[in-house]
């Protein structure tokens, strides 16, 4: 994974990504990942990239610099024009995503769905063997169907990714079907099915292919800077995962600028250290601290009714229709309370922020970056934040300026090298 900040206010916008990327099943973590570049040679603008190492099994570091070598001189007068740039080059056919790329992409999101839906039919029959002592081959067949069912549901429950045409999509289908059937056969060779489920099952692969159902190769793009007609900078980033159908597979569009707030700081991929840094409590415990006040109430209310209901029948009714509305507005006051609470603790930090000289817009985002990657080492996880923190200023007057930057090689060795790099940045 990774830990990515933006921190902007008036004066421009500072982006500081770690280093570290985890390799393979092994969750092998090396420390010398590039997710920040500038995106243009002449305008203020940066890019930093999240998730998936590659895009149609190109790196980002090569998708990047092919885009800024496209874009040239080239300017444009608002942000979000860069953000439909680069999204016209994840959608070209051509050398550097070859048609034969997304074949193999989508083999590979159709073996992860299998895959993933065949470990939770293999939990699925462990819990029913244990509570019933065995099953028969017909019970074991009903208990993958209603996986499949599932897995089925989840997949249509999402929307459609935009911009895929009638003609497309039906190319898509029918793409699918031909790369389904033998990876089915593969994945499922020995599990007991029935025709309707080996149906739903192809269409598990074909609809997520064509819907905003994300696996192991999410993405996020995070784009900064400033347009030509801008004078105070924005974010946009996108999640999104491979192309299918000549058409990326985008999920998400967010903005965030500060023309409202005048500051803003924003995480990306792992969020949790600097969500509670700023907010004063850790997502997950205030998620499990609200949904334990909501089962208290409604469970409350239950068990008085229950009890009431047992010998006063009609004053329970009266009960469900007067006490229950007050409990569960006071389970709204108090956790609207909380989120006022939050407030409280990350509203002087913006206050700050808004009034910041440049180089502290920079040390702020690198020492965001650095609480994830302290974090992630004295836990007892993976450390996949890690590294040295990359971390750029981007202004409208200076335009895309490092702050720090690491290099894979030994710069007194290669001087040369050295060069040639310090060339392109005075061009960036």
């Amino acid at each position: 994974m990774t830990a990515e900040i933006t921190v902007m206010n008036r004066l421009g916008v500072a982006l500081a990504a770690d280093s570290a990327v985890t390799i393979g099943n092994a969750q092998k973590v090396y420390s010398t990942a590039d997710k920040l570049f500038s995106l243009s040679s002449s305008a203020p603008v940066g890019v930093m990239v999240w998730g998936s190492a590659s895009f149609l099994d190109r790196p980002w570091e090569t998708v990047v610099k092919e885009a800024r070598a496209r874009l040239g001189a080239t300017r444009f007068l608002y942000l979000r024009e860069y953000g439909d740039f680069f999204l016209r080059v994840l959608g070209e056919a051509g050398p550097l995503f070859p048609v034969d790329s997304e074949r193999r992409v989508a083999e590979r999101l159709i073996r992860t769905l299998f895959l993933t839906t065949r470990d939770e039919f293999s939990r699925a029959v462990d819990v029913e063997v244990e509570t019933k002592g065995g099953l028969s081959e017909a019970e074991v067949r009903q208990v993958f169907a209603k996986v499949v069912e599932a897995r089925l549901a989840a997949v249509v429950a999402k929307p459609q990714i935009a911009g895929i045409a009638a003609a497309q999509l039906k190319a898509a289908q029918d793409l699918a079907k031909t790369l389904i059937e033998p990876i089915l056969n593969q994945v499922f060779d020995k599990v007991p099915s029935t025709d309707a489920t080996r149906l739903a099952l192809q269409a598990c692969a074909s609809e997520m292919l064509v819907r905003q159902y994300g696996g192991p190769y999410l993405a996020g793009v995070v784009i900064a800077g400033f347009g030509d007609d801008e004078f105070t900078p924005s974010v946009i980033s996108y999640e999104l995962e491979e192309r299918y159908g000549g058409v990326t597979r985008l999920f998400s569009t967010r903005r965030v600028d500060v023309v409202s707030s005048d500051s803003a700081i924003n995480a990306f991929a792992q969020r949790e250290a600097v969500a509670a840094f700023l907010e004063g409590i850790d997502p997950s415990l205030l998620e499990a601290m609200s949904s334990s006040v909501k089962e208290l109430f409604t469970g409350a209310v239950d068990a008085i009714i229950r009890h009431v209901s047992i010998s006063h029948p009609e004053y329970s009714k009266s009960l469900d229709s007067t006490v229950r509305p007050g409990l569960l507005q006071l389970q709204a006051s108090m956790l609207a309370g909380w989120t006022d609470m939050r407030k409280v603790s990350w509203g002087p930090i913006l206050d700050m922020v808004k009034v910041l000289p440049k180089d502290e817009l920079a040390a702020v985002a690198e020492a965001l970056v650095n609480l994830t990657k302290f974090r992630r080492r004295v836990t007892p996880v993976s450390e996949s934040v890690g590294g040295p923190i990359d971390v750029a200023l981007i202004t409208k007057g200076d335009g895309f300026v490092w702050i720090k930057r690491k290099h894979y090689f030994p710069a007194d060795l290669n001087p040369r090298a050295i060069s040639r790099i310090r060339a392109e940045a005075s061009n960036e």
